[in-house]
This record gives structure tokens, sequence and C-alpha cells, in this order.
């Protein structure tokens, strides 16, 4: 092999590794592409596919037609161009997604997808030869949404950092010889490049404008930033104040005038900001300026106040917030008005300050009370255009404006009282911030010109296309590269060296820049020493100021340099960007409980890499935390907050492991929590901070409030570490805990968020935001706020992709909401409350909801741990948003309407408008039926309402509900319980009459006026109030039994953290109070509940039929085996009875009988399982509808095979590996099962009732797919008995699956885990039961299952018995068990140079599959050059592993390489 070595390494591996920067003469490149799109750009379909950007850096528009894409260096007209136009310095994104879409007005779609492991591109010219620009061999492996290409846009030459020589000429001495590169200035003095004098004060007063309107006969603005208006209608007037004294003013007229800035979004997000004005009105009421979106804190109004506050004053308005002052201006008289957002503040409504006349007319500190305010969070949104004179559709201002003005800083009440004092805003301000060099000592009377050289060093040629002179200067220039003129400004034809500037420029037009485009002087440039030299120019030698700051900017595609951009720009110049990534650090010991000390070793694979880390909560940097060096000795609770860097690279990911104590031998651990703690505060705002574990519960045998429960508490829930920087919880101004009633995204900080499982399950660990959540949990008075976690790309991954909730399909959140308790708890300020506290009255309520057939949030309880101190006992629940519905419901969240009380979270208005309308228009009629079913989804509704009259709520529905729709005909709105903790106050609460405006129950009032409604309501009443119903009384005391079984023991660990809170003498515990109320439920509440509000409806109608329904033998059940079936009787006191056996009612609205319902005449036999619903029907009344289910034996079913991680479809297809999951169940008697009602109810959704297989035979086998088309794509279907698409995903790590049959009893119910069978997880293999007569209980273990004993598993068919062959390490060419160099040159020598002459296995051919799946490293199906190339960046460069992963695999045709 050394020989072999020798002969190929040198000439032969150095060429394919390396990477040949593309040259100048390029004029289209490949400036960006995305290999890895998982939600940023979508295409015209929806679908976020791979996309490509070429750039024309070119000065000619270059037409593409017949130029080609290529992903194949064999291939190079893989996909070709049609007629499409690249202008000069523009941008082409098309989509590398498989569709092959040519139409030049549509979107461009390739024939081939990007393979995110690293491959070739190339974009070449028409001969399909000439390649123009290429990433070759392959460029590295790509990240998820995360673009890699040419950094582009701008690289000074010259800017601030430079030095200048410079001399104030006192003759013509040195003639022009001074601006040649060689000239000798060594005398000449040096300072900053930047350089100029202002006879004007330095600092205190200087404000640089970033808008501003003076009105005189124009709407320029005058700032030089280009933001001119646009007029429509307001007329200029001469009518000025008198501290302004000149010029013109615009008048408005009340009713359509504006003045439009198009283009521009004013002042954004929660800047600091100040609006000044002078206005004259009468008119109380109109916007002077306004800018901003639509959304809650999202716009910006300036106004006269006619609504909030003191009549006429001058206020801020944003969507549900306002600041008024106190004076009215609106009395006919010119006014100076000004508002000021200070910095270093929440960026509130309450942190404004209102200026009239120059004087402080509201805002604290300093200054008066508002005369009316309402907090809201400032986020002024990045929409829209600035406005003056009007709001976006109203408000518009009657009188006269002048002098507006606009800073991105908050002026000083000096600068405000010389605004009203007539200075304009040019005018306060001064070029001292411009300058560093001063030159008024050396020119100011002395010259009106003077010399400056700047030399600069160019080390290698010039990275960008173009070059650009950017001036801001007063008077006036001329400039010499290399001595050769290249620009000049307000100078004299003939320069001498005393020259004055022949024009004085304005002040305003010397604060903005001047750009002069110089790229045709770039021949100028020399690699080496450079100079470029300027004789500024005054007006006068005695002119009281000067400027003169200059740069020289490169722009364009730097093609020698290659970069990972995190903010992706298709169709946009890219900046800044990353050559690499470093590695994430790898952590020895996972997160979770420890009872032994231990030793975290931290690893990084990136070369030259820095690992710091934090043990405050705070993320670690280059600047935060310290270095490691050796082994951490872990002993006590510790929060680990890991990260990499290295200079120029991306660094790691921010990694976080929660390592959790309950004792330590020293005292320490969560049991023994201090109540104050090292580097946390003593108070929370307002509030006493709590840390403390109450000793008297822990650790104090002898206390009465002893409980030996506390640490089995912990570990009884699953728990949840949240970890940040202290200060972002706690600091007085600015900690999200501390102030508590702040509120949206300015009030949101990073967290580490980790999920851990005291029982072994694998958890989770992400980064997220983090902020408060509610409404009266907030207040300081409940010291255990609710808080919210929010899943964005701006902290971490855009979701978090876990299995939270198992009894939920939905495994992907955006935000996810955790509630304390708050008015069920023992720190609720109601000692009512408290007293009655269990914890359990708003779950209860969501899991009814569940019970009922209706979509609910899904829920768990947890510990919550924040930097390693216990919080307390905690509620997970999901938040019925848009993405909530999306996930649940289908579609995107973009289609849906998501409210809270009414108002919108997602989406609008319109639909609940229209809703309401309809209802408010009567709703007696069939039409008015039918036409509000599009909006309203009536059983859920009923089913709502009903359970909230059950459980009392006196906090409802003039508050706490969320509803949602999808915008499509026939999709209604959809109610969802929040908050129901004022519920089962009083056993004789009667919540049935409400009528609300413009709530739900109005909606309720309005619709009892139709009979289909009245019936449908009392159909659901019968429904959940009887037989098995949800709201009957054993129902309803077995949901809350289960519920207190569940919380009771970990409520130990409640009283220990907060039970003292409200009563520091006698903690609140499960043993007194909590189990009183307990009793009172059990004893009073439950059994007496159900037949009171029964009787509450039946007064109104809504209970009992005319006539009584009919009454069914049995009841239901289960239909005997065997196949003699069940026999079924019916009876009613009047009346004839109709049923049917498909679930439909026997009734038709209208009052008409069913074609499908059929009368009963005399007991029957039930054969199979059965949905029966029956009617009794008496001179054209009927009674309320019975429902029943029947259900045969089906305990013989099994599931048999779980592919829960594909291998990977191949790169060029369009599918995803999720797509490839399926589910094998198998039925192991010997009888047929009928299938009917049987339905996965944890894991997945999919029923079989609905699906295409009904009857399953003996020892038969059925398969569920994820995606029947992906399926079809592997797996022969033909074959194979499949009965549907199931809906979710399959965890990768593993989870809980459950199956239920037609009455509810569990099939199987047990969880899958990755860590089983190593082959199963991503490596093609599935997990396949091993012995199908299994009990369902031995279903959870890992001993009964297997790996498959073929690839991609044996859907539909019994295990396939092992092939011949053996196993192989993928890429293992030499046959020594081993993967390395190698292999690298064995497989590269066999395919040039043949030698070896064969390959390890079947005929030792390339194209034998046996070869191909050893030796297809990177996964296209081939075994060619990619593959040694794809080994070696492996080996060498950290890139991806071999495609069949690096574990030993079995290979048919091969002999055995490694060990079993």
């Amino acid at each position: 092999m050394g020989h072999h070595f020798n002969k190929l390494s040198i000439p032969f591996l150095l060429i394919i590794l390396a990477v040949t920067p593309a040259t100048w003469s390029q004029s289209v490149l490949i400036s960006e592409f995305l290999a890895s799109n998982d939600d940023g750009l979508a295409d015209e379909d929806g679908d976020f596919e791979d996309w490509i950007e070429l750039y024309n850096q070119g000065d000619i528009a270059i037409n593409l037609a017949g130029w080609y894409l290529s992903d194949d260096p064999e291939d190079l007209a893989r996909w070709r161009f049609p007629s499409v136009e690249l202008p000069a310095g523009g941008y082409l994104v098309l989509f590398a997604s498989g569709k092959n879409r040519r139409d030049p007005t549509a979107n461009l779609h390739t024939n081939f997808k990007l393979s995110s492991s690293g491959e070739y591109l190339a974009l070449s010219r028409p001969d399909a030869t000439t390649v123009e620009h290429a990433y070759s061999p392959l460029f590295p492996r790509q990240r998820e949404d995360i673009s890699y290409g040419l950094p582009m846009g701008t690289a000074a030459l010259i800017d601030a950092e430079n030095r200048t020589r410079y001399l104030v000429p006192e003759d013509d001495s040195l003639s022009d010889r001074w601006t040649a590169r060689d000239f000798d200035d060594s005398e000449w003095e040096e300072g900053s490049s930047h350089a100029g004098y202002d006879e004007r004060p330095a600092a205190d007063n200087s404000a640089i404008p970033v808008a501003n309107w003076s009105f005189d006969d124009d709407v320029l603005d005058q700032s030089g930033n280009g933001r001119h208006g646009e007029v429509v209608g307001a007329l200029f007037d001469d009518d000025v104040p008198a501290a302004v004294g000149s010029g013109r003013s615009l008048r408005f007229d009340g009713q359509t005038d504006q003045l439009i800035v198009r283009g521009y979004n004013g002042i954004t997000a929660g800047q600091p900001r100040t609006l000044a004005a002078w206005i004259k009105t009468t008119q109380r009421g109109g916007v002077i300026a306004a800018w901003g979106s639509s959304r809650p804190g999202n716009n910006w109004l300036f106004r006269v106040e006619n609504t909030n506050g003191a009549r006429g004053a001058i206020g801020v308005d944003i969507e549900r917030g306002y600041f008024v002052g106190n004076r009215n201006v609106a009395d006919g008289r010119w006014h100076h008005v000004a508002v000021v957002l200070p910095n270093d503040t929440s960026s509130n409504t309450l942190d404004l300050h209102i200026y009239v006349d120059g004087q402080l007319d509201a805002g604290r500190p300093g200054g008066p009370n508002p005369s009316a305010s309402r907090a809201r969070a400032i986020d002024t949104g990045f929409a829209g255009n600035v406005l003056i004179g009007s709001g976006a559709t109203s408000d518009y201002f009657s009188g006269l404006i002048d002098e507006v003005g606009l800073w991105d800083e908050a002026l000083t009440a000096e600068q405000i009282s010389a605004l009203a004092g007539g200075t304009s805003a040019g005018e306060l301000t001064s070029f001292h911030p411009l300058f560093e060099l001063d030159l008024e000592d050396q020119l100011r009377g002395a010259n009106s010109s003077v010399y400056l050289r700047l030399p600069f060093t160019l080390e290698s040629p010039l990275g960008g296309s173009s070059l650009t002179l950017r001036m801001k200067y007063n008077d006036g220039y001329v400039a010499w590269l290399n001595g050769i003129e290249i620009s000049r400004r307000n100078a004299p034809e003939a320069v001498s060296w005393n020259s004055n500037a022949t024009a004085e420029r304005p002040d305003r037009l010397s604060f903005s820049l001047d750009d002069e485009q110089i790229t045709g002087r770039i021949n100028l440039l020399e690699i080496g020493e450079n100079v470029i030299c300027f004789q500024g120019l005054n007006s006068a030698p005695d002119d009281p100021d000067f400027l003169l700051v200059p740069e020289i900017i490169t722009a364009g595609a730097f093609v020698a340099e290659r970069r990972y951009f995190t903010s992706p720009t298709p169709g946009a110049a890219n900046t800044g960007g990353s050559l690499d990534f470093v590695e994430d650090v790898v952590i020895s010991h996972e997160p979770g409980f420890y009872d032994e000390p231990l030793e975290v070793e931290l690893a990084c694979a990136t070369p030259g890499a820095l690992i710091r880390f934090t043990t405050n909560g705070s993320a670690p940097s280059l600047d935060i935390g310290e270095t490691y060096s050796r082994p951490l000795l872990v002993d006590d609770t510790t929060v680990l907050r890991v990260g990499a860097f290295r200079e120029d690279f991306e660094s790691s990911y921010i990694d976080t492991r929660t390592y959790l104590f309950l004792d330590t031998p020293d005292g320490g651990g969560i049991l023994h929590q201090e109540a104050r703690q090292p580097g946390y505060p003593t108070s929370w705002g307002t509030l006493r901070a709590d840390y403390e574990m109450d000793q008297r519960v822990v650790s104090n045998e002898t206390s009465p409030h002893y409980d030996d429960r506390v640490s089995s508490a912990l570990l009884a829930m699953p728990s949840l570490s949240i970890v940040m920087d202290i200060d972002d919880l706690f600091h007085p101004a600015t900690g999200i805990y501390s102030n508590s009633l702040r509120s949206g995204v300015e009030w949101e900080r990073p967290a580490s968020l980790e999920f851990i499982y005291p029982d072994g399950r694998e958890g989770i660990q992400i980064n997220c935001g983090f902020r408060m959540q509610g409404g009266a949990s907030r207040q300081p008075t409940r010291p255990k706020h609710n808080m919210r976690l929010m899943f964005k790309k701006l902290y971490g991954p855009g979701k978090l992709k876990f299995p939270v909730f198992e009894d939920s399909p939905v495994e992907s959140f955006d935000t996810i909401v955790l509630r304390g308790g708050n008015g069920d708890s023992w720190f609720h300020p109601s000692a009512t409350q408290r007293t009655r506290a269990q914890y359990i009255r708003d779950q209860w309520c969501r899991d009814a909801q569940l019970a009922m057939g209706q979509l609910s949030a899904h829920q768990n309880y947890m510990h919550l741990y924040i930097n390693g101190l216990y919080w307390g006992l905690y509620h997970l629940i999901e938040r019925p948003s848009a993405p909530f519905l999306a996930a649940h419901l289908g579609g995107d969240r973009e289609e849906y309407d998501a409210l809270n009380v009414g108002e919108p979270v997602d989406g609008d208005l319109r639909a609940w408008n229209t809703m309401m309308q309809i209802a408010e228009g009567g709703m007696s009629t069939p039409e008015a039926w039918e036409e509000i079913q599009q909006y309203l989804d009536v059983p859920n509704l009923v089913d709502w309402l009903i359970l909230n009259f059950y459980v009392g709520n006196v906090d409802w529905d003039h508050n706490n509900w969320y509803a949602g729709r999808r915008r499509r005909p026939g999709e209604g709105y959809k109610f969802f319980c929040w908050d129901a903790e004022r519920t089962f106050w009083n056993l004789n609460e009667n919540r049935t009459g409400l009528s609300n405006v413009n709530r739900p129950t109005r909606l309720h009032q309005r619709l009892l006026d139709n009979d289909e409604y009245r019936t449908l309501f009392r159909d659901r009443v019968q429904r959940h109030f009887f037989a098995d119903g949800v709201l009957t009384a054993q129902a309803a005391r077995a949901r809350w039994d289960a519920f207190a079984e569940h919380i009771e023991l970990a409520l130990a660990a409640e009283t220990a953290r907060w039970g003292d809170d409200k009563r520091a003498n006698d903690p609140y515990n499960t043993r007194q109070e909590w189990a009183t109320e307990l009793n009172w439920f059990r004893r009073t509440y439950f059994p007496r509940r159900t037949s009171l509000v029964y009787a509450q409806l039946a007064q109104r109608g809504l209970a009992r039929s005319a006539i009584d329904p009919p009454v069914i033998t049995p009841e239901d059940g289960r239909i005997p085996p065997g196949g003699g079936g069940l026999e079924i009787n019916m009876a009613a006191t009047v009346g004839s009875i109709y049923y049917t056996l498909d679930g439909s009612d026997p009734r038709l609205e209208g009052d008409r009988v069913a074609a499908s319902a059929t009368r009963f005449t005399e007991p029957f036999n039930l054969p199979r399982s059965s949905e029966l619903r029956a009617r009794t029907l008496r001179r054209g009344e009927w009674s309320n509808l019975i429902e029943r289910s029947f259900a045969t034996d089906v305990s013989a079913l099994r599931i048999s095979e779980i592919m829960y991680n594909p291998r990977p479809p191949d790169e060029d297809s369009p599918l995803s590996q999720q797509d490839l999951e399926f589910i094998e169940l198998v039925n192991t008697s010997e009888d047929s099962l009928d299938l009917t009602g049987v339905r996965f109810t944890a894991g997945i959704e999919f029923d079989f009732t609905s699906s295409g297989v009904l009857d399953l035979g003996p020892e038969a086998f059925v398969v569920i797919v994820k995606d029947l088309d992906a399926f079809a794509e592997r797996y022969d279907v033909a074959r194979i008995l499949i009965a549907g698409e199931y809906r979710g995903n399959l965890a990768n790590a593993g989870e809980a699956l459950e199956i239920q049959d037609a009455l509810g009893a569990t099939i199987a119910s047990f969880s899958y885990s990755d860590r089983w069978e190593p082959g199963t997880d991503g490596q093609g293999f599935s997990l396949e039961l091993g012995d199908l007569e299994v009990s369902p209980e031995a279903l959870g273990s890992p001993e009964s299952w297997r790996e498959s004993g073929v690839r991609d598993g044996t859907p539909g068919f019994g295990e396939t018995p092992a092939p011949d062959g053996g196993l192989q390490k993928p890429g293992d060419t030499n046959q020594d068990g081993r993967v390395d160099l190698s292999d690298a040159v064995s497989l590269l020598g066999h395919l040039f140079l043949g030698t070896p002459d064969r390959l390890p296995c079947q005929d030792g051919e390339v194209s034998d599959p046996a070869n191909r799946t050893l030796l297809d490293l990177n996964g296209d199906s081939g075994v060619d050059l990619a593959d040694g190339i794809h080994l070696l960046i492996y080996l060498f460069q950290g890139g991806p592993q071999p495609a069949a992963g690096t574990e030993c695999i079995r290979i048919e045709g091969c002999p055995q390489s490694c060990g079993e």
C-alpha cells in the first residue's frame, strides 16, 4: 500500500482537495445557495425547496438562454436555462427542487436538488464546456436554513481608521507635486483622516435629525437623508410661528389632506426617539404624524387627543396603549409640541415625555403625571409609510404644521427648549461629531485651502468589482489618486494653493454622504503603497466651519472567499458571514439527577477552537465565562453552559446541562435551597424575593409541617430546567421577573430549556425565548408567575421538535405556556382561593373538553427549575393560536384566525364580525342556520358551553377563552378552554343565562331562536350527562380523582417551595385544606352537580325532549367472540324507534327520517363493531338522540413493525425522510378481526373506521404509512395491505404509542426507543417484533424487539430470514475492519489506476449492488470519485459521515470484516 500511496497521493490528492478561486474574468457568479431549506424561502407551491442565487457583477445585462446549471462534473449540461435576462448588478434566484420548471415568466426550478452533505455545483456557458463559476470539487457540508456563497457588499480602502498627513500651504512652491504617490510628506503634520472645524459648541446641544421637513415651499427632507414627502391635498401657507420668523407652513383640511413619506418606516421597534413639530389648530383630535403597523404596540400616532385624557392635549396612541399630556393646544395659537422616548428605558408608553412650548407637560421622573395612560410595550412595526397630518385611514389633522423633525435619539429638555425658541432641527447640531482632526487653529483666517495625503496599502488585487468615493464635505474639494485627478466638487477650473470653493455647501447637505463612482479608475491602483490626496476648499479663509470626511469603498462579490450566512439574502447582497462553523461541544454527562459527584469533560473537534463555559446561567462568549482547561468537578446542583469559539468562524451552539442534586453531604442540594442566593437580588421589583425550600417541611422531623415525601415528590414528575442570565430575570429595570407586568417582544429574553425525565427517558435541550405570561398572574402579589417559551430562530432552532405531550400527535411547537396555578394555588392573594386550591381546576376542564371529542390544548405537569433553583410545580400547555390550529387541523398558520377573548392574536376579526352579524340578524330560519355554519363549528360551541355551565365558570366569557377558525367555507370557529381556575366554586352556580355582548354566550342566546340548534343542544346534553358521558357524576369524579392521584405526591414539593408564601406559620399542604376540598368534591359536588346543571338546562328547554328517548339493552359492550354476535333490543314508552348502525343520525334537519335509518320492530343480532344511534318519533316530535358503541374483541392485534427513522431518500428525490415512515400491525389470532373503531390515541393519529381496511384476516398484516406516494417509491404497494395515511410523525428518539378499540379500551400502550437497536435509527432498518404472540405488557421491553433482517424492513410481511452476507463497516475498501485513509486510497486506486483490481464484494465490480451499498459513501446511488472525496473530507475535515453510517451493517454478497 505504501507504493500505491506515493504514486497517487501527491499529484492526485492535492488536486482533488484544492479549491481554485474564480478569477475576475467571470461575469455571472453563483453568489449564494441554500441546500437545506426548512422554513426560509418558499416556492409558488408553498414548499421550502433548495435555492440558488446568481449575480451579474458586470456592467451589461446578460441573457442566460442556453446556459447550464449542474451538480455533476461529468454532465455540465444537466439543466438548461430558458431565455431570461440578468441585468447588470442584478440577481436571479431559482429553486433547486427537482421540479424542472423552465417558464421564464415564473419561478425557475432545476431538475436536481442540492445535497446538504456537499457536492459539485457549476454554472456553464452555452457550449456546456466553459465553466463560468463553480464550487469544485464540492461545496462543504451545509446547515439547515444557513446559506453559503460569496461575501458581497462593501469593504473600505479608506475610512476613519486611516491617518493623514496635512499641510496648510503658504505659497505655490509645491505646485502639484504633492499629489504624487512617491512625494515625501514626512515633514507634514499627522492626524485623523476626518478633518474639519466648527465655531458652534461641540457636544451639549448636538443632535442630528434622521428626517426634517421645513415646508418652505417644498416637502424635501432637510436632513440630507432623502426622505422626501408627497403632498396629498395640503397647501402651503404664509402663516408661520413667530419664533421661526420666515418661510412657510403646510395647511391640512382635516378631511383628506396628508403628507406621505413613501418607503420610510420611521423609528421602529423600541428605539429611543424624538418627534417635534409646530402646530396650530382649533380641533380637538387629529394625528400630527404616524407610522408603523396595525398590530398591538406596533403603531405610533403622535396626535391631538379627543378620546383619552385631557381633550386637546398632546398624546401618543399605540394599539392598546396611550400616554396623554395635560395642556390644551387646540386654541388656535402656534405651539411647539414634542414627544420623547428616552434612552435606557423599557420602551413602554409609561416611559414617554410630552413637551409643549419647551416645557415638560407629562412624564416621570421630573414632570407632571399624564392626564391618561395605558401601559403597552412600544414595538413600532417595520411597515407602512410615515404620514404627516393623518393616521393610516382616519384622524386627519385640521390646521397648520411646520418644522417637523425626527431623531433616533432622545433629545434633552434643553434641546427641546431650543427648538421651541426657534432653533431649526438642522441648526441643533455642529460638525464636531463628524471630525477628529480639528484644523481651526491652522486653517481659519490663514487660507481657504488645505492639503491632505492619505496613504493606504493593497496587499492583493482589489476584491470588489466597483470603487466609490464617499464624501462629507463643506464647502468643496479636489481629489487625486496616485497623482491623477479623480473627483472635484465646488472647485474652480484652475486650482491654486489658496483657491476658494466656488459655492457654499448647505449644512443639511454636508451631513449626508456624496457618493461618486470611480470604478473606471481601478486601474490606477497598485499592489503595495497607494495615496489619495485632497485639497479641501472653504468658501473663504474666515468661514466659520469646514469639513472633509473621505471614504473609499470597494463593492461587489469577493470571489476568492466563501462563507456561510446565518441570515440568507436571496436576491440581495450577502454581508458578513463566517468561514465555517465551530463544531458543537461534546459534553461527557447528560443532564439529570445525580447523587454522587461527577467530573464533566468537554471537547470540541474544531482545531483551534476555544471552549468557554459558565455556571451562573449566562451564555458563554469570548468575553463571558471561563476557558475550559481540565475536567469540571460537579458535586452540587449546577447549570453548565458551554460554547466553542474561533475567529471568523460561526461559534458553536451554546449548549446547557443542568445537574440536579437533591442532597449533598455538606447540606447543599435542592432540598436545602436557601432564602438568599449568591448573585441573586433580595427583591423582585416591589416583591421580596423568595428562593427558599422550607426546612420545616423538608428536613425538620420534629416540626408539625415535616413531610418525608419531598424527595420522592421531586422525582415524581418530569422536570423542566430554564437557564438564563440572572439580570435578564431579576434586574430592577430590565429583568422580566422583576417587571412582570411588562409584556411584548421587548420583554422577552434568551434562555435555555431542558426536559429532564427522572425515569431515564431521553429529554432534549433547546435555546429559546422566555417571557412572562397572563393577566392577573403577573401581579407582584403572586410570586410564582406564569411564563411562556418562544421557539424562534433568533434564539436557536425555529421550533421545538419533541413529543412534549404524550397524548398528542403534534411534536413541533412554536410556543408553550407554563402555568403556575395562580387562581387555584396556595399563593393567591385571596385566602378563600388558597384554602380551596386543588391545582386541578383548569386542567380538568381542558381534559374534559378532549374527552368530549373536541380539540383542546394538551397539557402536562412538570417540576420547574430556574438556574437550578426549584421553582415549583408547573403546568405546561399548548397555546391555542394559529400555529396550534395548523398543527392539529392541517394547513398553514397564515390560514387561521385565532382570538383571545375576542381580540385577534393571529389573523383578523372579519369572519367573527360576519358571524355575529348573521346571529344578530335573526336565527329562526333554515337559511340563517345554514349560513352561520359556514363560520361556526356548532357542536364544538355547544360542548364548550355545556362544559363551562357544568363547572360554573365565574370568570368567563367576558374573559378567559380562545377561539380559532381556518379561513375556508364550512370550517367554523372552534372554542377552547383557557384559564378555568375560577370554576367548581359554588355547587348551585348557574351560568346558563349569560349573554355578554359580542361574546360566545351572546351567540348562544341568539342561536336559541333556531329549532335545529336547540335539538342539537339537547342531544349533546344527552350524550354528556347520561350513560358513560363525560359529565356524569361517576365520570366527572373519576377524572378529578385521576388528577388528584397524579399530583398529590408532587404537591409535597410545592408545599416546601410556596406553601408558606401567604401563611408563614402554617404552610399549605395536601393533608389539610387540600384534602378537605377534595373530599367536598367527592362527597358533595360531583354526586349532585350533574343533576343540578341538568335541571338548569331543562328550565331553558335545553335538556329534556318532548318524548322520552328509547331504552337500549345492553347499553353498550363487547360483542362475544366466535361470530355469534350480540342481541340488541330497544323499547320506547310511546312512538316508533328509528336507528342506524354507522354513527349517523336517524333524523335529518326538518324532522325528516334519514334514508339510512331503520325502524325497530324486533330484537336483532349485531355481528360486528358498530356505532348505534337511535331516536323515538311520535307525531312529528323526535326524542333526544341515544348513542351507543359496541365492539368486537381485537385483543389479538399487535404492532409488529415500526419504521420510525428510515434511511434518507436519494439526494435528487423530492421526498423527505419522514415521509417514508410506517407502522405494521398483525392479527395474531386464527379468526378475522373487525377493525371498526380501532384507533391510535398516542404518538400518531389514525382511525381504521374511515380507512380502506375494516377486516383483517387470520395472521394477516396491515400497514399504515406517513405518506402513501413516498411509500410507493420504495415498496411494492401492490403486494402490501395498506389501510391509509396517519397524521403526525414517529419521533426519532422514541415515544409512546397507544391503540384503543371502539369502546376506548387499550389494546396496546408502550414506548419504543432509538437506543434499543442502533441500526433502526436512520440506518435503514426497522424495529420488528421478535415474537408475535408476546403479551401487550411486554411491548415496552427492548427484549421484545429486534432489528429487521433486511434494509428498509418488511412492511406487510413476516420477518424475512437474515440474508447471506457478512457485517461490514461502510467505506472499508481494504477489508481491515477500519475506515481510514488507506480505504480512500484503495477506492481511488481502483477507480483510476485499476489497483486493486477488484472490490471486496460479489464480483468485485463497481456496479455490483453489494459494493454500491458498501462504498456509496455520499448516498447518490453510485460509486465514483465523489465517494473518495466524501471519505477524505469525513476523515480529515470533519465532513459528513458515510451515508450508511459508521456502525457495522450486514450486506448480502459481502464477506465478514467486522465483529458481531
